[in-house]
């Protein structure tokens, strides 16, 4: 897990994100991985632990888009 979370923070810098001061938000499962076992906290960082928050997110946007 902790190798995970490395990756993770690894893959944001590479991509031009600064974790030390970007807001991010991690979503669903990885979100509780991120938590305990992420290097960089802060209150530019926010969790959103339920593991089902991507597929509740997709439900809405397929709703919006069914609608019109």
């Amino acid at each position: 897990m902790i190798a995970f979370a490395k990756k993770v923070e690894g893959q944001l810098k590479e991509n031009g994100y600064d974790p030390e001061i970007t807001p991010i938000v991690y979503c669903g499962g990885g979100a509780c991985v991120m938590k305990a076992f992420g290097s960089i906290k802060g209150s530019h960082i926010c969790y959103m632990e339920n593991v089902k928050a991507n597929a509740i997110g997709y439900e809405f946007i397929t709703e919006k888009m069914l609608r019109g």
